[in-house]
């Protein structure tokens, strides 16, 4: 689980990112009687989330080496616009970007599988948005290719 913001995910630079709902100014009322209307803890916690659910759709690539040792400034970008996107979407729009997810789980007899609808995903995207999903889908894509040629 990573603990720590990526360079550059900041809540100014979400605000300078320009966001099609605004900026942040305040905490969403929703969630402020959790962080008592501290704006940057509230900012921090769901980066931090939004972070992990990147890393976890990426097979895990920054649990292993940190962000900042990755060389190439695109790849730190296409992150960095999606933590962005993800908490526009969760906090403004209530549509939230649910990565391609299936589950299989057995408990005694019972099989119990769940399977995101990939449409689900997309819903409410401006283009930009979309194109921004389709480069982390093939940062995973680049991902899942280098695990495959280092373990053999």
């Amino acid at each position: 689980m990573l603990n720590e913001l990526w360079q550059n995910v900041t809540l100014e630079n979400y605000n300078n990112f320009i966001p099609m709902t605004g900026k942040i100014t305040q905490v969403p009322v929703r969630y402020n009687k959790f962080f008592k209307g501290d704006v940057e803890l509230w900012f921090k916690t769901f980066a931090l989330r939004a972070q992990n659910m990147i890393n976890s759709y990426l097979n895990y690539p920054f649990s292993k080496l940190k962000f900042e040792t990755f060389k190439d400034p695109l790849l730190k970008k296409i992150c960095i616009n999606m933590v962005f996107i993800t908490i526009e979407h969760w906090t403004f729009n209530r549509i939230p970007i649910e990565f391609f997810t299936s589950a299989n789980m057995s408990v005694g007899d019972i099989n119990y599988s769940s399977q995101n609808d990939p449409m689900a995903t997309w819903q409410g995207l401006l283009p930009s948005y979309a194109k921004s999903l389709a480069n982390l889908t093939t940062l995973k894509k680049c991902f899942v290719l280098f695990k495959k040629k280092v373990l053999i």
